[in-house]
Parts: C-alpha cells; sequence; structure tokens
C-alpha cells in the first residue's frame, strides 16, 4: 500500500492499531504472517520497537498509524519528538535496490523537491528490509478528478523526472513497467500473492487482448530513459492546500523511458482508496494529464512517444483490471469508473 495514509484520531501503540487494522474485513489477509513473520500483535510490536531503536536510536512512544498492504508501513512517535515512518518491505526486494532508492530520495530532497528525507539506511529486517523516513503528515485526502490536482501532479512527475536525472544509469532500481518480463510471456509475476491470474483466466481474455496489443507498441517504444515513479496515484500524495507537500512510495522508484512514466501516471492518478471516488480517469482526463506534463517540460512529445505514453498507460492499466479481475471474477465491482469499466466502454485509456 502507499504511504497516503488515514490517521487514526489518537495514539496508541504499535500492538493496538495492528489489532484496528486486523479487524478491517476490507483489507488483504495474511499480510503481517507474509511480510513480518508473524501476525501477533505484541510480537511484531516488540521487532518494530527493536529495528526503529537501533537504526534512528531513539525509543519508540506512540503509533501514529499503522498499514499493510504488499508491504507494512508503520508511523511513529519517538521519545525524542522526531516522527518517523518504518516501512518493512515484502521479500524479494533486494537491499541494493533499496540502498539506490534512498540514494535518489536524499538527492531529491535535498533539492526541495516534496518527498520525506531518508533518516537511515536500509536495515535488515528477517528475511527482507526495513527503510526509515520522516513522517510528513497531510491535510486532508484529495480527489485526483479534480483539474487543480491533476496538474499539480502532472507537474510534480516533470520534476521528478527533472531532477532525478543524474540517477538514469542507476541499474539497481529496476525497470518500471515490463519488470524484465520476457517478451513471449504477457505479464509479470503480479505484485501481490493474492492475485493469481492462472486460476482467474476465464472471463479475463479481453483484457489480455488489450495487453498484448499494448506490449506488441511498447516493441516500438521510443523516449528518453529517465528515473521515475511507477505508482503515480493521488493515494501517495499529501496536499498543503492545491500545493504538493509530499510524494509517498518511494520504492516504486524505477529507470525506465519518460513516456512510460507518463503512461503509467495517465491511468493511475486518480487510484486512491482514501475517499469515495473513480480510480480510472476518462479519456478527456488522461489527455489533459499530458498536456500539463508536456507544459510542464516546456515541449510536446513526439509522434513516437506519443505513441509510447498510449501503449504504456493500456498497458499499466490492463495489468490493474487483471488484478481487479483475479480478486472478483464475477465482475461485481466492475462498475462505472473501474478500470475493468473504462477498459469495456473505451478499448484504450487515452483518445
Amino acid at each position: 500500500m502507499g504511504m497516503g495514509v488515514l490517521y487514526r484520531a489518537a495514539m496508541q501503540t504499535i500492538a493496538e492499531a495492528i489489532a484496528a487494522e486486523l479487524a478491517d474485513w476490507d483489507r488483504p489477509p495474511g499480510v503481517e504472517r507474509t511480510v513480518l513473520g508473524t501476525d501477533d500483535p505484541t510480537e511484531i510490536e516488540r521487532l518494530i520497537e527493536a529495528v526503529a531503536r537501533d537504526a534512528l536510536r531513539a525509543d519508540v512512544v506512540a503509533c501514529v498509524f499503522y498499514e499493510g498492504g504488499v508491504g507494512c508501513v508503520f508511523g511513529l512517535e519517538l521519545a525524542d519528538d522526531r516522527q518517523a515512518v518504518v516501512k518493512v518491505h515484502p521479500a524479494g526486494v533486494t537491499q541494493p535496490r533499496l540502498r539506490a532508492v534512498v540514494d535518489v530520495q536524499l538527492h531529491l530532497a535535498r533539492q526541495g523537491f516534496p518527498c520525506p528525507l531518508p533518516l537511515a539506511d536500509p536495515v535488515r529486517f528477517g528475511r527482507t528490509w526495513a527503510t526509515f523516513e520522516e513522517l510528513v503528515a497531510r491535510e486532508s485526502h484529495r480527489d485526483g478528478h479534480e483539474p487543480v490536482v491533476r496538474r499539480a501532479m502532472a507537474r510534480t512527475l516533470w520534476s521528478l523526472v527533472d531532477t532525478g536525472r543524474r540517477f538514469a544509469a542507476a541499474r539497481d532500481l529496476g525497470r518500471g513497467l515490463l519488470r524484465g518480463v520476457p517478451y513471449d510471456q504477457l505479464w509479470p509475476a503480479p505484485h501481490d500473492a493474492r492475485f493469481d491470474f492462472e486460476r482467474t483466466a476465464p472471463g479475463a481474455e479481453w483484457i489480455d487482448a488489450i495487453a498484448t496489443r499494448a506490449r506488441e507498441g511498447l516493441a516500438e517504444a521510443a523516449g528518453e530513459v529517465v528515473v521515475g515513479h511507477s505508482d503515480w496515484s493521488v493515494k501517495n500524495f499529501a496536499f498543503s492546500g492545491d500545493r504538493v507537500a509530499a510524494v509517498y512510495d518511494w520504492d516504486s522508484l524505477a529507470v525506465d523511458l519518460e513516456p512510460v512514466f507518463v503512461g503509467q501516471a495517465v491511468q493511475a492518478f486518480p487510484a486512491t482508496w482514501y475517499i469515495e471516488t473513480a480510480v480510472a480517469p476518462t479519456p478527456q482526463e488522461a489527455a489533459a494529464f499530458v498536456s500539463e506534463y508536456e507544459s510542464a517540460r516546456s515541449r510536446s512529445f513526439t509522434a513516437a512517444e506519443m505513441e509510447t505514453v498510449r501503449a504504456a498507460a493500456d498497458y499499466a492499466m490492463a495489468y490493474s483490471a487483471r488484478c481487479a479481475h483475479s480478486d472478483d471474477p464475477e465482475g461485481a465491482f466492475a462498475g462505472s469508473g473501474t478500470t475493468r469499466d473504462l477498459l469495456a466502454r473505451h478499448g484504450r485509456v487515452l483518445p
């Protein structure tokens, strides 16, 4: 899950925060056991307090929030009056990759880009790794369909690309979209173990067809290699008024073609589960995002680059739709404003 968390109304212990999260039936099951090695709130509290004390040189006095998803994220109040975020990553995320993320994030923060400042190097946590950054609170959750919010997100994406140019050769970050998928294979391994594409293949053929067409378009991908963020969705943003105060979820950093990152952002920018809103853009909103990004970079994409934007947007949206189909093969939740609804209506993201 992203870092755009809904903070609890009152301070609590880590164990209390985990117990409250485990009582939420609307969440992926078994996250804590998979990522942390246990789902016992008291044991998790002990483990997180220990790793935070070792890395941050301060005791934990309260838990501001906890959220479990692909990884496990803790917002902590420390005895030295700092607030910090500890994120324990899923197995398979490597230390070199997380070290590269910290390097980029440090550079961005020092250049004034709105991202939390890393507070320590990655630390081993059982079979995986934990990372640490300052907690930047948000004033409110925003709707990416608001033009002023969409425009700010487009401009901030360009700022990331432009500010992070020196890291375009950072191989440890990995690719953003296809993530090394062989060309004869349609999908990467799902980012969450709960998605089973093979078991839920019946009924998803039309989504696979859209993804296949997009993969063919990406074979001729064009554009500059840059560093970007592969989950550029409003759930990962904090706003102060209409200004972007912070972008979260920095383990989504990757290296890919600039039009690929724009295509991914085009289809993802309205996605959030913190407010009730359509998670997919309309084709008109998608086109507006591209136009606003081009305005920020002061030049338009070439025809070949624009085809790459389209293909990346279609592939990323098809992947999201395929995940939704895996969760809901009968389509009970495929109504208006969802990824499956957009693709079923229009066949692609951009007009």
